[in-house]
This record gives structure tokens, sequence and C-alpha cells, in this order.
């Protein structure tokens, strides 16, 4: 079978639109627009058009005419995703895992299964990532694809290729030791022993909540807005609040982490919550403490 030379990966989430070219794995050119995240819910309401022309404009840099297909991994509002785990081989496990999302979207949305674990030790177990998209999500997604001539090779929830990077960074991390992984949008919790993957979850909050809790919270205070319009444009440009958030970190004066209370009074019981339990059920040796609710 030939290989393909070049493809594309076309990353799609509520805050960048990206293309990267990639050459027998190795990534030669990419390139990038900013969105607005506030029109994320409109820009799927109304068909993915309003990303017609960033997306022929990114193509317009790229210079090979022979891409192939593009891979699409897209940030989706709708996406309904579950891990499940049998002691079934994979086959069998995957039908179980699909059977039992079923239950919970219907029957008119499609259901794809990804393997995150197979233990051959004693039993055979299993451990799936099972996901279901609306069939309009989809759609819309081909069509836009369709609009500015681009072939579609695959479609993959950003969440799902989360967790199969987390799951692999969690395979050959020290033992002992469980993976948190704070994507863009999507973060998880991963934790491998030696007969294979033990607990993994994903939550919908990433360093991008961070970003924009950095843009809200250094806005100007004055009640005189035009004066003040400039410099908040200022610091409400997303690179800057990147650049100051991966320099300096979340801050900690109590005038300035109002913000970023909200996104931690919504990780802490989770991700607390999950240490506690699987420190009890896994032996997880992670020198858990509790902590504090306040």
């Amino acid at each position: 079978m030939q290989r393909v030379k070049h493809q594309l990966i076309i990353s799609l989430t509520p805050s960048v639109l990206s293309i990267a070219l990639v050459s027998f794995g190795v990534i030669v050119q990419t390139e990038k627009t900013d969105l607005h995240s506030a029109h994320w819910g409109k820009l799927w309401d109304d068909g993915l058009i309003g990303l017609d022309q960033p997306l022929r404009q990114l193509l317009s840099r790229f210079t090979s005419r022979h891409v192939g297909k593009a891979t699409v991994v897209y940030h989706s509002p709708t996406l309904i995703q579950k891990v499940y785990s049998f002691d079934l081989e994979e086959s069998e496990a995957s039908k179980a895992g699909i059977a039992q999302l079923r239950d919970s979207v219907g029957k008119n949305r499609p259901i794809e299964s990804y393997l995150l674990s197979e233990s051959d030790v004693g039993e055979s177990s299993t451990t799936l990532l099972v996901y279901s998209e609306r069939e309009e999500q989809l759609r819309s997604i081909y069509a836009w694809l369709n609009r500015c001539d681009v072939a579609a090779k695959r479609l993959v929830p950003s969440s799902v290729s989360v967790m199969a990077v987390a799951k692999e960074i969690a395979r050959i991390a020290p033992l002992d030791s469980a993976v948190f992984y704070l994507g863009d949008n999507v973060s998880v919790i991963a934790y491998s022993s030696e007969s294979g993957l033990k607990v993994i979850r994903s939550i919908e909050i990433g360093y991008r909540a961070l970003v924009d809790g950095y843009i809200q919270g250094v806005s100007p205070k004055s009640d005189d807005q035009e004066e003040n319009t400039e410099q908040i444009r200022d610091f409400a440009d997303r690179h800057r609040a990147e650049s100051v958030l991966f320099e300096h970190g979340v801050p900690l004066q109590p005038i300035e982490v109002v913000f970023a209370l909200r996104f931690f009074r919504s990780l802490v019981p989770w991700f607390s919550g999950f240490v506690l339990r699987s420190s009890r059920l896994y032996g997880l040796g992670l020198g858990a403490r509790r902590f504090p609710s306040k």
C-alpha cells in the first residue's frame, strides 16, 4: 500500500482554527487564526458557514497541492461520551458499550468506540471510550469541508484525542503515579499499573478557562468605558493572556483571584473526589490528602 506523503490535520476549537501539514509523520507547516469563543454556538447553529472564509484563507497559505485527505479534530458542544470497563474481549466489549450508550442517546445518533486498555492477564478485561455525536454536527463539518474543497479522512472529537494522549502518558509514567493532562478545552486524569489502565476520567475544563479568566480579571475597572476601550482590547488579546498565564501562573492576590475561583471551585471537588476514591479503591499510593472545601 502506498503511503500518503502529505496530510492535513485541521483543529477546530471555540477560540482557534488551525491547520498542520504533516509529511511522513513530521509537522512541516502550521497556520492558525483566532476565533471569538462567544460566537461558538452560533457558528454551529449556522452550519459552520461563518468558518468558510477563515478555512480558505488558511489553506491558501500552503504551497503543496497534494495534501491528501484531512483529519479534523473538533470540539463539539453536543458530544456525549462515557468510559466503560468489561470483562470481555475488545469486539464484545465494544458491542456492550455501544448498547449501553444507545440506551441513553437513542437510536438516531451514530456511536463509536475507542479502545483505551485491554488486558489478557487472567480473565479478559477491556476499557473503552464510547462516544456519540449528533448527525447534524457531523453533516455540518462535512458540508463545511466540501465547500472549501477539502476531502475528509476522519473526524475525531478533541476529547477523544486528549484521552488517547493521556492514556499513553499514563502507560509510561512511573509506577504509583497518576497523570493529570491539562488540555486546551478538555482535561484528563489517568492512572495505569503494570496490569494496564486502571482509571481514566475527563472533564470539559482546560487551560483556556484560565486564559478567559485572565482576560476578564485584568480588564480595567473604570466608569469611563471610552477612555479605557483600547486598554481593554489590549488585555483581551488572547495571545498576551496566554503568555501571562504560562509565565506567571494563576494570580494569588485576592483582588485578582476572583475569576480563578470559579475554575478551581469546579475542578477541586472533582479532582479531590477522584483522588480520595481512587486511593481507597485502587491503592494508588499518591499520598492523597483531603482538600479544603472553602
